[in-house]
């Protein structure tokens, strides 16, 4: 699989001094020629220079005509639901980030806007929801969180447009130098900059990009209404991450394969999860619709593992939130997510771990895991 080549749009100095960094505009007040409030700049939350140029550079790898960056990937998801009238349905499939479910359930229902879990991966049952149900939105993550399945965005779409839906796809998992759902048929992308794209772990930030006019002047309406625009020194962070970008996770998808085969082969994991290693079918998607399969590899333990041990045990390896930086980090979805208000069948097993491979050196890596798995 070829990862895709972007960074040349970042190539072009800026004018008027012919900066190669974007520098970081700082300024949240601008002089106006008339007293016209609709023209120029005007505020720092209509206008940024240095946000602009990070918009135009994701749209870019996204394939979008259209970007608006947001303070981070919540923000953007929701923006995106932010769209809907009262009364609508987002039907979202039924795994998903705990974060964006607590938003399309527990934030959107005082709006009068109802988020109902469908199974994707049965595409006859979804299609007949979608008929019956008239969903405004329907959502999806493809690969999924945790257990990095993979959904059809081409035949995902095709059902939501023929049933008068549009189509959110979250791409976070595997970022827009993987993936371009807008290339599939998806009306809406949407990423947490956070992660892979700025890759150090020290900025926020999300996007949502779209190719078309109305709803980006719409979401941009909303974003700055609501103050939801990322920061410029955030921005400059991400721009920076943005450069590496294919050269890093070219490196960690090459550690990721390594350590999930050492994982295949260990006594105490029953299951190593990896995007298209479930079934035939979605293996093929990986070709059709990504890139590569990104730094990310879940697996579970067998169930007389005490998997709280074994995460204490680990010396180079993280415990933490987030995926997508230099640093291997490791979670563990059950315990440390809040799935409260999710039915028992859509939880997580007690003994996955979710890995985000990182920089270090496979060996160091893999033998970090080998002692922290020593009986």
């Amino acid at each position: 699989m070829k990862m895709q080549s972007f960074c040349v749009q970042q190539n072009n100095p800026v004018m008027p001094d012919g900066d190669i960094v974007t520098p970081i505009h700082t300024s949240v007040i601008f002089a106006m020629d008339t007293l016209s409030s609709d023209t120029g700049p005007q505020y720092g939350r209509i206008h940024n220079r240095t946000r602009a140029d990070l918009e135009r550079v994701v749209a870019g790898i996204h394939h979008a005509a259209f970007g608006i960056a947001t303070t981070n990937g919540s923000a953007a998801i929701t923006m995106t639901c932010l769209l809907l009238s009262q009364h609508s349905t987002i039907l979202h499939h039924t795994e998903l980030y705990e974060g964006t479910r607590r938003i399309l359930h527990t934030v959107m229902r005082p709006f009068g806007v109802t988020g109902v879990p469908v199974n994707f991966h049965d595409l006859i049952l979804a299609e007949e929801q979608i008929r019956t149900m008239k969903p405004a939105l329907v959502w999806i993550e493809t690969p999924t969180n945790p257990s990095l399945r993979v959904l059809d965005i081409s035949k995902i779409a095709s059902l939501s447009h023929t049933n008068g839906a549009l189509l959110a796809v979250d791409t976070t998992i595997c970022s827009g130098v993987l993936q371009n759902p807008l290339m599939h048929g998806a009306d809406i992308v949407v990423e947490s900059l956070t992660k892979g794209l700025n890759g150090h772990s020290d900025a926020l930030g999300g996007f949502i990009g779209t190719n078309d006019k109305q709803l980006a002047d719409r979401l941009r309406f909303l974003a700055q209404t609501t103050g939801s625009v990322l920061d410029p020194v955030s921005a400059s962070l991400i721009l920076r991450g943005i450069k590496t970008a294919p050269v890093r996770m070219k490196a960690q998808q090459q550690t990721a394969k390594i350590v999930a085969k050492w994982l295949n082969h260990h006594p105490l994991v029953t299951h190593v999860m990896t995007p298209g290693i479930h079934t035939p079918a979605e293996r093929l998607l990986v070709r059709q619709q990504m890139s590569g399969k990104g730094q990310l590899v879940s697996f579970v333990l067998k169930h007389d593992v005490d998997s709280a041990s074994v995460a204490k045990k680990l010396k180079l390896i993280l415990i933490s939130h987030s995926f997508g930086g230099v640093e291997t980090i490791i979670q563990h979805p059950a315990s440390m997510m809040d799935w409260s208000d999710v039915s028992e069948q859509f939880r997580p097993d007690m003994h996955l771990f979710r890995l985000s491979v990182g920089l270090e050196h496979p060996d160091d890596i893999v033998n970090d895991l080998k002692q922290a798995l020593e009986e």
